[in-house]
């Protein structure tokens, strides 16, 4: 397998492993809003983790951690084709993601500041140098292989 489509294999690995980790910490957000132990207390909270179905579990609580497993699957993918010096940062676009859609979303009611923004700005330009600077010493280095 040439090492471009190793990476950009690898790339959607990482993205896929990214995009369900995030969803699943909302997902586990939302669910825990609902069954707050220490807001409903323990005894209600147990009686409404028992109503959500056969299970006693919410569905979107199940949802979330299958999620979760989806991710972490996607994850041992993504290392068997990036170096884990680039994949993990890659997966910092999690803390955008979910920043982005906890702001946006009505669900969550949670605040954007000038600090948090430029906080995820500074994450999104170190995830973007990575990238570039990966792709340009992939270049270099498939033109250097080529002209042998």
């Amino acid at each position: 397998m040439s090492d471009r489509r190793q990476w950009s294999g690898g790339f959607v690995f990482v993205a896929f492993s990214t995009l369900c980790a995030s969803a699943a910490q909302l997902l586990f957000r939302y669910v825990m809003q609902q069954y707050d132990p220490l807001v409903t207390g323990v005894a209600l909270n147990w009686q409404q983790f028992a109503a959500t179905g056969p299970t006693g579990i919410p569905w979107l609580l199940v949802l979330g951690l299958g999620l979760y497993a989806l991710s972490m699957l996607s994850w041992l993918f993504a290392l068997s084709r990036f170096d884990v010096s680039l994949a993990y940062p890659l997966l910092s676009l999690s803390y955008v993601i979910v920043y982005v859609a906890a702001t946006c979303l009505p669900y969550f009611d949670e605040s954007a500041s000038p600090l948090r923004i430029a906080g995820v700005a500074l994450i999104t330009l170190g995830v973007g140098m990575l990238v570039t600077d990966t792709q340009s010493s992939q270049s270099r280095e498939y033109r250097v292989a080529t002209d042998d």
